[in-house]
């Protein structure tokens, strides 16, 4: 993963669902090739970190091994179906969820507030209120897409008493907000 720090969320959370020895193996690979190390600590069927991988390959492997033949130029097909079958494998199990994961939602959240267009104090102003902590979590809610939470912000937003009194509502301070580019 091109970010590090996402890149470390993932592994522990695939470390948390008792999965670690997928990504060990895809890091080591990616590492260095050399399949008679990877062999006895990922493909044999002994190993403490047994990677999930379709028998035939697997068995091709054992049979390679088995034979010393570690030079193998069939090797290197071998580890790339392993890697396409680890990384299908995680996809489809893992990522989802990942997705929900609090702390990958946690890292989301500030990568967004870094990257947000507008300065929340200069969307209060705009809007006549006091309220920053608001408008901050509103538009890093609108920079990460979560519809949800934007509607929540805006509703409280609506809901304080110097827009309430001009009878704003919700949508006008979206409106407002994208009008002055601040989301």
């Amino acid at each position: 993963m091109a970010d590090r720090a996402l890149g470390k969320l993932y592994r522990a959370f695939v470390k948390s669902r008792m999965a670690e020895e997928n990504t060990l193996f895809l890091d080591a690979v990616a590492k260095r090739f050399d399949p008679k190390k990877l062999y006895p600590k990922f493909i044999d069927p002994k190993a403490t970190s047994t990677i999930n991988v379709a028998y035939p390959d697997r068995k091709e492997a054992m049979d390679l091994a088995e034979a010393n033949d570690f030079k193998n130029t069939k090797w290197k097909t071998l580890m790339q179906s392993f890697c396409d079958q680890i990384e299908s494998l995680l996809d489809k199990n893992f990522l989802e969820s990942f997705w929900k994961y609090k702390p990958f939602l946690n890292h989301h959240r500030a990568q967004a507030e870094r990257k947000m267009k507008g300065d929340p104090r200069k969307a209060a102003e705009l809007l006549g209120i006091s309220d920053t902590g608001t408008m901050k979590s509103l538009m890093v809610a609108h920079a990460v897409g979560d519809q949800k939470e934007f509607k929540t912000m805006t509703a409280k937003l609506a809901a304080v008493p110097e827009l309430k009194k001009k009878k704003v509502k919700s949508s006008m301070i979206t409106k407002m907000l994208l009008k002055a580019k601040l989301i």
